[in-house]
């Protein structure tokens, strides 16, 4: 019964240890997978939005050229 003591005290910590290690690098994995692909979808919006303005800016800047093009024909 001692050997069988002396046994579980000197092995069963370090098992203890590194099931619990691998449990809690699993749950650490799982959320970093799911933080990095809130984050891959935050920055595909943000790719939209600014593809948006530039889109906008490009509009509105051949607006502006076209105007002064049209004003100076006419002068």
């Amino acid at each position: 019964m001692n050997d069988l003591s002396n046994f579980i005290s000197t092995v069963g910590f370090p098992i203890v240890v590194s099931v619990a290690m691998f449990y809690k690098n699993n749950i650490l994995s799982s959320n970093y997978q799911q933080m990095t692909k809130e984050l891959q979808d935050k920055i595909e919006a943000n790719t939209l939005i600014m593809q948006r303005l530039i889109d906008k800016l490009d509009h509105d800047e051949l607006l502006k050229d076209g105007v002064s093009n049209d004003n100076s024909n006419n002068k």
